[in-house]
């Protein structure tokens, strides 16, 4: 399967250091991919694990391909949630 790597972030520290694939960003703390999106639902799995299914609006396409290339390439990722406004 293909996926789309054309999404650009930018780090923290450095605004003008993009990167097109999560492999880039392997090393470098502040890389980030943000997203608003809403939890659909939450569960526990037969072997003890968790599982937290998220809901993306359609504009966070590029976003949900560079955390699905992190899942092809085992890219483990640290979440921070931040509560929103509605």
């Amino acid at each position: 399967m293909e996926y789309d790597t054309t999404a650009t972030h930018a780090y923290v520290d450095d605004p003008n250091l993009l990167v097109k694939t999560p492999q880039e960003a392997v090393g470098r703390e502040r890389a980030t991919i943000k997203f608003k999106a809403h939890v659909w639902k939450v569960g526990t799995l037969g072997s003890g694990g968790l599982r937290v299914i998220l809901n993306l609006d359609q504009e966070f396409i590029k976003e949900m391909a560079m955390l699905a290339e992190c899942q092809h390439e085992l890219i483990e990722l640290e979440f921070v949630a931040t509560a929103r406004d509605s």
